[in-house]
């Protein structure tokens, strides 16, 4: 009796496309909570006597922070942009890693803007916690009635449906188009989160 083989199981490149990019920001996004959690333990025992760090090292700090906070939250409409890249021809991976770091890079560009804040918040606190307290407090109410303005809910409607997105914003064939998306799609994540963002200067 003739026992017949089955052919090998061929794996779906838009499966394994998927299962590379979600492993990529799983990793990345784990690396840099270590290096978050390490430097604010950091910070923490030094806080006494710590000199204001330089803009350098912060725009590091910021861009792990971010890329800790960020990048799960990214998972998805990265999953629908390198399912839609592989489609197309062209390097799809060079393709999918512009696009990240286009993400990536506009929130590590909001550091240039959060680091006088930061050292402002700092003058302020060491010289009147009062004035500090008031300021947080400020804030903290900014923040919340941005999360019921139209323009909040603008942004978020870009940043809601991947397939939407796409469908407005096509992915394109090069590398720099993809860095391109990401820059814009990441323009509009930094206009749903900026006042949360800034609530960590407020409590922290």
């Amino acid at each position: 009796m003739e026992v017949l083989s089955k052919p090998p199981l061929r794996q779906d490149p838009l499966v394994s496309g998927r299962r590379w990019v979600v492993g990529l920001l799983i990793g990345f996004s784990l690396l840099a909570w270590t290096g978050t959690i390490h430097w604010g333990m950091q910070m923490g025992s030094m806080r006494s006597h710590a000199h204001p760090m330089g803009v350098a090292f912060f725009l590091v700090m910021w861009g792990v922070m971010q890329a800790a906070m960020m990048f799960p939250s990214v998972l998805f409409m990265a999953i629908a942009f390198v399912t839609i890249s592989q489609r197309q021809p062209g390097p799809h991976l060079l393709r999918t890693a512009a696009f990240l770091s286009g993400y990536l890079g506009i929130w590590v560009l909001t550091g240039i803007v959060a680091y006088p804040v930061w050292l402002g918040l700092q003058a302020v606190m060491s010289r009147s916690p009062e004035t500090a307290r008031g300021i947080g407090a400020a804030i903290l109410v900014l923040a919340g009635l941005y999360q019921v303005s139209p323009l909040k809910y603008r942004c978020l409607s870009h940043c809601r449906s991947p397939l939407s997105y796409f469908i407005q914003h096509p992915v394109g064939r090069s590398p720099v188009e993809a860095l391109r998306l990401g820059l814009h799609h990441g323009a509009f994540c930094v206009g749903c989160c900026w006042a949360l963002m800034s609530v960590l200067f407020a409590v922290g």
